[in-house]
């Protein structure tokens, strides 16, 4: 009997994490495309009010207004417009691309490449006391 309730407790415990793992797949999927619908409105949306102001607003503003409300940074927005480009409808994206593991991300990396950090240039201060030179 006790050997019956160790199978038992064993089997719901598996179902209980599959039921789980699944869960997991599909809302990262909806994720995952939400981001890139969230994404692809947005600059959609920029473009448009940056023609309706002719100028009045520069696009960096709008970016900047854009992403602070979308809760994304600035790059992520502006990057969203580079792909307007080469993507201007997520329903029907481009040859070679599926709907079901496309992201952001993958899109930008194909069609946009991969974007180097910037080096940071290191500025150098003298001690006035030991006269030493150190990097900051």
């Amino acid at each position: 009997m006790t050997k019956e309730i160790v199978v038992k407790k064993e089997q719901v415990i598996a179902d209980f994490l599959a039921e789980l793992r699944a869960a997991s797949v599909e809302t990262k999927f909806a994720l995952s495309q939400s981001v890139l619908r969230l994404l692809h409105h947005t600059a959609q949306s920029l473009v448009q009010v940056r023609e309706l102001l002719h100028g009045q607003v520069s696009q960096e503003e709008l970016i900047g207004m854009a992403a602070k409300e979308i809760g994304f940074s600035e790059r992520y927005v502006y990057r969203a417009i580079e792909l307007l480009e080469y993507v201007p409808d997520v329903e029907n994206l481009p040859k070679g691309f599926d709907n079901k593991t496309v992201s952001f991300s993958k899109l930008c990396s194909h069609f946009l490449g991969h974007e180097e950090k910037p080096t940071r240039k290191k500025k150098s201060v003298e001690c006035p006391f030991c006269k030493k030179t150190f990097d900051i």
